[in-house]
């Protein structure tokens, strides 16, 4: 995503009555960014820290916001808290707690955006909670709904899930599962995820950080056994996934191609690049692109058509070199007849 010039690739508009917060956030996501990380794209070389943008948006962000969206200022402002500074709540810079307006789980901004306009329907025998002290929130699943998670680690799990299985189904907190700890003590455990596959028996998963899995492996046995032995008698299998599973090189990828695979670009477009990829066979993003699109506005289109076929896998590329136009895009080798 350009920082500088023009308007980023995905254009997301404005709902009626939305707060800034809500639409900023949605851009980052549709981007595969974080709040903080589109922040840094819209204003180079600030940090969001713990501001609340709703109550104190700056003139450079709102001007950055509307070249690189296309969303007018006066509606960026008119969806910010300013117009009922000093009367709602007091003057102030923005980093002061409001008590009756909830924060964005972890992150300090205000208000949590997303969580309650996100539908769920959920298999969830547990409600994960909001949580000051660690990252919690959903991920869209592509199908309307949304799926949970209460650490980064998990948010990333789930998006590297979607990513690699995207037919696969994800439930967070599927099940409780009862068990005896070694002392004999009666327990309860719900591992965090079940990820159920069209062609292969489901994993019901439980993500941890490597050093908590280390040292605290002597008190999970019990239930990690209970929970072997549950998905063995349902014919699935339990797996405990860490950190070194889940962010390798590729992480960065997965987030920001994610957005782009329902989209639906310019068929079009869509049929110039794969006659150029055929053509010129492997090659970077930006020399692909450099002879089919003249103007700012066709590259924009461009971009977004070719992130939409290497996400929906109908183009391959270097994952560990992405989202830079330098990665290697080459098309899908063809299938051999017979």
């Amino acid at each position: 995503m350009d920082e500088t010039e023009g308007l980023w690739p995905v254009r997301v508009g404005l709902f009626p009555d939305e707060s800034f917060v809500s639409w900023f956030t949605r851009v980052a996501w549709a981007h595969g960014l974080s709040a903080a990380e589109l922040y840094r794209a819209a204003i180079p070389g600030e940090r969001l820290g713990g501001k609340d943008l709703d109550r104190h948006l700056g003139h450079d962000l709102a001007e950055s916001l509307e070249r690189h969206t296309g969303v007018p200022v006066a509606d960026i402002r008119q969806a910010s808290f300013q117009r009922w500074c000093g009367t709602v709540y007091p003057v102030d810079e923005g980093a002061a707690s409001i008590p009756w307006l909830p924060c964005l789980g972890g992150s300090g901004v205000a208000p949590r955006p997303l969580q309650n306009a996100l539908k769920r329907a959920s298999m969830a025998v547990r409600k994960i909670p909001h949580n000051a002290r660690s990252l919690t929130g959903m991920v869209p699943d592509g199908a309307g709904k949304a799926i949970g998670f209460e650490s980064s680690l998990e948010r990333d799990f789930v998006l590297m899930t979607r990513f690699l299985h995207p037919t696969a189904k994800l439930d967070e907190q599927p099940v409780r599962i009862e068990f005896q700890d070694q002392t004999g003590d009666a327990r309860s455990y719900v591992p965090d995820f079940l990820v159920t596959y069209e062609d292969s028996p489901a994993d019901l998963v439980e993500v941890k950080p490597a050093e908590d899995l280390a040292r605290n492996r002597a008190q999970y046995r019990s239930k990690f056994a209970a929970a072997g032995a549950y998905a063995n008698a349902r014919g699935w299998q339990f797996r405990v996934v860490t950190e070194v599973d889940i962010r390798g090189p590729e992480i960065k990828a997965y987030r920001f191609l994610l957005p782009y695979r329902d989209r639906q670009p310019d068929p079009g477009v869509i049929a110039r690049i794969l006659r150029a990829s055929r053509s010129i066979g492997p090659t970077s993003a930006k020399l692909l692109l450099a002879p089919l699109f003249t103007s700012d506005d066709e590259l924009a289109h461009g971009l977004t058509a070719l992130w939409h076929l290497v996400a929906a896998g109908v183009l391959t590329a270097d994952l560990s070199r992405m989202p830079s136009t330098e990665a290697l895009i080459s098309p899908m080798p063809e299938r051999r007849k017979g």
